[in-house]
């Protein structure tokens, strides 16, 4: 009993750290994408909405209705990747996260992201498109 005990509290404590090491530095448009991104990808909702304007909360509150649920044993299989491109002078970039899981593979695309500076950090205000796929292929 006691090493399940310990078991269990070794998996809460990893889940924990997992997504504290995913708090964005809200000062860089890159790091807040990827905290966004694994937010969707691991339905952490709040912590979705954290990072995103207001008027996108209903979209992350339904997002569960729509998401591929993925693995917590899911593990990066590559860095974060993104295409930077400029729209009308706003920042914007395209996100490409990449999850190696037990018995599949994971990727979620977050298309033309794009910020807006709000009491001096960045939030993400919109994107054009949000694409998963549980095989080696791509969204786009």
């Amino acid at each position: 009993m006691l090493n399940l005990i310990c078991l269990l509290s070794f998996q809460i404590a990893s889940q924990i750290s997992y997504f504290e090491k995913r708090k964005a530095n809200t000062n860089d448009t890159f790091d807040t994408a990827i905290a966004f991104a694994y937010a969707l990808a691991y339905n952490q909702l709040d912590e979705a909405k954290s990072y995103v304007a207001p008027n996108k909360w209903a979209f992350i509150e339904s997002w569960p209705t729509r998401h591929l649920t993925i693995s917590h044993q899911c593990k990066d299989d590559a860095d974060p990747d993104l295409g930077p491109s400029a729209t009308g002078g706003s920042e914007s970039m395209t996100l490409f996260l990449v999850q190696d899981c037990p018995d599949y593979f994971y990727m979620l695309t977050v298309a033309e992201i794009v910020f807006k500076r709000v009491d001096n950090k960045w939030q993400v205000s919109d994107w054009s498109e949000i694409c998963e796929k549980t095989k080696e292929e791509r969204c786009y």
